[in-house]
């Protein structure tokens, strides 16, 4: 890896362990050198960035769904159009996206003193 500027971002605890998990899997039996924390996460993310997809977008959009924003976002398209009603595709399609979400709940967990899943990134000279 080069040495570029470094930014730090947080991840959640799970997701430093599958890091950490991966990083042992590529030290393990390599004799031409140690991989780092910062040099796999990079890897990744960059490798992980040029692959995004359409499949891969959608996947990350539902999993992070939040069906008080979407309303709101709804509310406010229907306020700038100068509709009072949703047209019978729109309904249809929030209907749809509404049931969607309801059969795949988004996941709990506990309350952390952390800010899990914020990505917090500062860039270091």
């Amino acid at each position: 890896m080069e040495k570029n500027q470094v930014a730090k971002i947080a991840i959640t605890s799970d997701a430093d362990v599958a890091l950490v998990q991966a990083l042992d899997s590529v030290n393990q039996g390599n004799s031409g050198g140690r991989v780092t924390k910062v040099e796999l996460a990079s890897w990744l993310i960059l490798k992980a960035a040029v692959a995004m997809n359409t499949q891969n977008i959608d996947e990350i959009r539902k999993a992070h769904f939040n069906q008080s924003i979407y309303l709101e976002n709804l509310l406010r398209t229907l306020k700038q159009s100068g509709r009072n009603a949703l047209s019978f595709d729109e309904i249809e399609n929030l209907q749809s996206i509404l049931k969607q979400k309801l059969i795949h709940p988004k996941k709990t967990t506990k309350p952390s003193t952390e800010k899990e899943g914020v990505a917090q990134i500062k860039k270091i000279p």
